[in-house]
């Protein structure tokens, strides 16, 4: 705070320049000793305000006994100039009348030179500097004021107390019912009137019948209030109930209970306009939340889980937020993504922002990988009070990647195993001719027993190439029609000679139309390496079963299979199709082996 100081002694001067500096060494004090010096820091404020610089003081304190005048003349200088100057008076004990004098002419505040005065100014300047500035700012957004009333002299009574007592209150005035009508609108809001004030005795109409025309015809929000010189306790309540925001009666000190309560009503109506338009504005944006598809979440400080979306309670699984409410988030994460998710907390606390990746298992333990979005949330004074989290399900999206992963890798083996299987037969195709040719011209027995091996193991060393050019999709495949059941009989036979007899295996072949288009040796190739791999997770004997249905496939992808979960589902076209299921009782893969499942020469 900038002060100017008229004060002619410089043992008050010192007292006061001491005090300030220990209460605060924000106050600034340029101190002159008499009234001309005064004016002319004044005249230096009003040259700045004329070339639009800023003032060079925020407040003027003033002595009021100076040696070449009053204090109250520098008083009269700023308010008469319109200086923007919050002004407090300093005067000596018995100077009740000075002090009446300088209110009157607009001081803000004064303070008696009494002992220890000083250790109060502080606190006395922030209050008059903080209400000129509220004062100024009331007239400089004046309250539009429209009085009904058809008594000439009431109107003059109350323009004249306005003018001198409450400036930022603007009267306009009409004295017909029919005329105040017709200066406002029809429905819709009240642009140009802040408040309204009705003469209870109106010709034509009172001013309940008005206020009704007003308020429940037209709907108008607008304050109103009604003054009348004969009220009774009836009339008010009757006016309030209409809606009326307030009843005067024009008793003694009316016209000094006016302003206020022109003010009070608009300020009022002000608070409830904001309430309404926040509370409007909160329920706009809680629909917009429900109706987000993402989760959008708030996360205390402890990791608390404060506030969630609907769509963020489905990804968890639940049915109301009562389930997950005061729950740590982070129990939903997987245990191997939690640091990850800690450490972002924390940097979000701290004020940045962040996105993760996670893995979730929900309350009915579905599987869910997440794609968080991470901000701070603040308060009102700007302190992050907790995470704001926007975050989607990208389930669907790392399935695909991870199949064309895999797609990718795996054809990259087939182009290389489609090479080898090239340049393999090659070699196969020579040393079966060559061996050919030697079997003509060999005569002995034994010698063509040894070309007869050579010749059978080319042609089973051709079989590995068709099966790496089977791989590598670049062999031929037979597209013929396949009896499934017959193949898994013929499975099921050879399976026989080389399975534990502890094993039982279980036929439940329940398809109508077991019969497709395919490749018999490919398919068969499959079942039989399940069902050895079932042997050899059965050490210790148990039930291998093979199973056949007709099943439906939806629009959805929704295959009607309880063993099947969601996530492992492959996108098919909707229809009829036969379901081939082989089981086992045995130990299952681990984690690890599954996630390599497919992939070729693992095994």
């Amino acid at each position: 705070m900038k002060i100017l100081y008229l004060e002619d002694s410089p043992f008050d001067a010192d007292l006061t320049r001491r005090g300030l500096a220990g209460a605060d060494p924000g106050f600034e004090l340029e101190i002159v000793g008499t009234l001309a010096e005064a004016y002319a820091r004044l005249e230096d404020v009003e040259a700045a305000l004329k070339r639009g610089d800023p003032p060079r003081y925020d407040l003027a304190l003033l002595d009021m006994h100076l040696p070449d005048g009053s204090g109250l003349s520098a008083l009269a200088r700023v308010r008469d100039r319109s200086l923007p100057l919050a002004v407090v008076v300093l005067t000596g004990a018995g100077d009740e009348e000075a002090v009446m004098s300088a209110l009157r002419m607009g001081a803000d505040d004064y303070l008696t030179k009494r002992l220890e005065y000083w250790t109060l100014l502080p606190d006395a300047l922030i209050l008059a500097l903080g209400n000129f500035r509220t004062r100024t700012a009331l007239i400089s957004r004046p309250i539009r004021l429209l009085y009904v009333e058809p008594n000439p002299s009431d109107v003059e009574l109350l323009s004249l107390h306005l003018a001198q007592h409450a400036p930022f209150i603007r009267l306009e005035t009409i004295g017909m019912p029919a005329q105040a009508l017709a200066r406002l609108p029809l429905k819709g809001p009240v642009s140009d009137v802040d408040v309204i004030l009705l003469d209870f005795r109106l010709p034509g109409m009172d001013a309940l019948e008005l206020l009704k025309e007003i308020r429940l015809v037209r709907k108008l929000d607008v304050p109103i209030l009604i003054n009348s010189g004969q009220g009774t306790e009836e009339i008010a309540i009757r006016a309030v109930k209409l809606g009326a925001m307030d009843y005067l009666e024009k008793s003694p000190g009316y016209l000094q209970r006016l302003p206020l309560a022109v003010e009070s009503a608009y300020y009022r109506s002000l608070a409830r306009r904001e309430r309404n338009a926040l509370r409007e504005t909160e329920v706009r944006l809680r629909t917009i939340i429900e109706t987000e598809p993402e989760c959008v979440k708030l996360v205390g400080p402890g990791g608390d889980l404060l506030e969630m979306n609907a769509a963020g309670l489905a990804m968890l699984e639940a049915g109301s937020f009562e389930e997950v409410r005061q729950c740590k988030l982070i129990e939903y994460i997987l245990p191997e993504y939690r640091p990850q998710f800690q450490e972002l907390h924390q940097r979000v606390m701290a004020g940045e922002t962040g996105l993760i990746e996670f893995e979730i298992l929900g309350l009915k333990g579905t599987r869910r990988w997440m794609e968080t979005h991470a901000a701070p949330m603040r308060d009102a004074d700007g302190k992050i009070e907790s995470l704001l989290g926007i975050t989607r399900d990208i389930t669907k999206r790392r399935r695909d990647e991870e199949q064309l992963r895999q797609h990718e890798k795996l054809s990259a083996i087939g182009q290389l195993a489609g090479g080898i299987a090239h340049d393999f037969n090659n070699q196969l195709a020579a040393i079966l001719g060559y061996a050919e040719l030697l079997g003509t011209r060999v005569e002995d027995n034994e010698l063509k027993r040894y070309i007869d091996t050579i010749i059978r193991a080319t042609k089973r060393s051709g079989d590995l190439t068709r099966n790496l050019l089977a791989f590598s999709r670049q062999g031929h495949y037979l597209n013929i029609p396949v009896d499934i059941h017959r193949l898994i009989h013929e499975t099921v036979e050879l399976l026989g000679r080389s399975i534990d007899k502890r094993i039982s295996v279980r036929l439940r072949l329940e398809a109508d139309h077991a019969t497709i288009i395919g490749d018999p040796s490919q398919i068969q190739n499959a079942l039989l390496n399940l069902g050895l791999n079932a042997r050899d997770a059965m050490s210790e004997g148990g039930t291998l079963e093979f199973a056949t249905e007709v099943v439906d496939v939806d629009a959805l992808n929704h295959i009607p299979d309880p063993y099947l979960k969601e996530d492992s589902r492959h996108d098919l076209s909707p229809g009829r199709y036969l379901h081939v299921r082989v089981s086992d009782t045995g130990c299952g893969m681990a984690k690890e082996v599954k996630k390599r499942l497919f992939e070729p020469f693992f095994t």
